[in-house]
C-alpha cells in the first residue's frame, strides 16, 4: 500500500533537535509554547492563543516572529491524523501519522504518532538524506519549529519508492551515451588510448609519477593517490587477450617494485575476457562498459568527440 497522506508538515524536535532521541524512540511529537494553557488549545480559542504569543514577543523584546510561532503551534495542533509530519535526525528523514489527541508533558503540548515514527519508504528503504532531492533536504535548515512542506509530490515519491520522470529520462540518456563512448572507444589509436587513461585517472585525483609509456619499459602509467598515498602501475591496451592480462597480473605478483596495485585497461577487449574473474585485491582490470562510464562521469566526452574521424 501506498503512503498516502493529504497535508505534509516539517516539526523540529526541540531546540537544535534536543528531544529527538527521546521523542523518536518515545512515539509522540512534542511542541513548546509553556506559556499557552492547554485548556485555550482544546476549547479553540485561538484568537486568545495568537494574543497571547504576540504579548509574549513584546514582552521579551522580539520584534518578528509571532506570527510565524502562532502559526506553527496552530498547525501542530489542527492538522488531521491525515497529515504528515516529518523530521531529521543523524542523516535520515523520519516521517509519522499524529492521533488527534492533544495533550501536555509538564509546559510542552504533544501528539502521540499513531504507528511510531519511521524512517524507511514504503519498501523498507532507508530514507538517507543525502538521496533526496534539494527541495526536500533543504527543510533540515528551517530555523523554525514548524513548517508546511510546498513539494508534496517530491515528498511522496519518496516515500512511495518511485522515480522523478525527469530523472528517469536522465539515467536513459545516460546510459545511451556510455554505449555510444564504448563503440567510439574502438576507434581510438594506442597513443590516444593512453593520453585518455591518463586523463582519467587525474581527473578521478590521482597524480602521475612517471612519463607516458611510450618511453617507460613495463608499465604506461605510475600514479600516486595523495589521500592514501598508495602506488599504482597501469598498463593500457588498445587490444589485449586474457592470456596477455594474466601475464601481466602474474609479472605484478612476483615483482611489485614498490607499488600497491596494478590496473589493466583494455579498449577493444578479446572474448577471451569475457567474464574474467580477478581474484586478487591489488588487481583491477578495467574493460570498456567502466571505462566509458568514467569517461561520461568525469566530463572527458568532449575529448573523445574531438578524436573521431569528422
Amino acid at each position: 500500500m501506498k503512503i498516502e497522506f493529504d497535508n505534509a508538515f516539517y516539526i523540529k524536535l526541540g531546540e537544535k533537535g534536543s528531544w529527538e532521541n527521546d521523542l523518536l524512540n518515545s512515539k509522540i511529537a512534542k511542541i513548546g509554547w509553556d506559556h499557552i494553557n492547554l485548556d485555550l488549545i482544546l476549547s479553540d480559542n485561538w484568537d486568545t492563543i495568537k494574543q497571547s504569543i504576540h504579548q509574549n514577543y513584546i514582552e521579551r523584546g522580539k520584534k518578528t516572529g509571532a506570527t510565524q510561532d502562532y502559526n506553527a503551534l496552530r498547525n501542530f495542533c489542527k492538522a488531521s491524523d491525515h497529515d504528515l509530519f516529518i523530521t531529521f535526525h543523524y542523516g535520515k528523514m523520519y516521517w509519522c501519522f499524529l492521533s488527534p489527541e492533544i495533550k501536555a508533558i509538564g509546559d510542552s503540548k504533544y501528539r502521540s504518532t499513531i504507528n511510531g515514527w519511521s524512517c524507511k519508504d514504503v519498501n523498507g528503504n532507508d530514507l538517507y538524506i543525502s538521496e533526496m532531492t534539494g527541495n526536500i533536504s533543504k527543510i533540515q535548515g528551517f530555523r523554525g519549529t514548524l513548517c508546511k512542506v510546498e513539494d508534496k509530490s517530491a515528498l511522496y515519491m519518496i516515500l512511495n519508492n518511485q522515480t522523478n520522470p525527469i530523472l528517469e529520462k536522465i539515467k536513459i540518456s545516460r546510459r545511451d551515451l556510455c554505449k555510444n563512448i564504448e563503440t567510439a572507444l574502438a576507434e581510438l589509436n594506442a597513443y590516444d588510448c593512453e593520453n585518455l587513461s591518463d586523463l582519467i585517472f587525474r581527473q578521478s585525483g590521482w597524480q602521475r609519477l612517471s612519463n607516458l609509456g611510450r618511453t617507460m619499459k613495463d608499465f604506461d602509467l605510475e600514479l600516486q593517490d595523495p589521500l592514501t598515498k598508495d602506488k599504482m602501475q597501469v598498463q593500457v591496451k588498445a587490444k589485449a587477450d586474457r592470456k596477455e592480462f594474466e601475464r601481466y597480473a602474474s609479472d605484478f605478483e612476483k615483482n611489485h617494485d614498490g607499488f600497491d596495485k596494478f590496473c589493466f585497461m583494455v579498449f577493444v577487449p578479446d572474448k577471451t575476457l569475457d567474464d574474467t574473474v580477478v581474484t586478487q585485491d591489488d588487481v583491477r582490470l578495467m574493460l570498456p562498459k567502466e571505462i566509458s562510464e568514467l569517461i561520461v562521469d568525469l566530463g572527458l566526452v568532449s575529448w573523445v568527440a574531438n578524436k573521431l574521424v569528422k
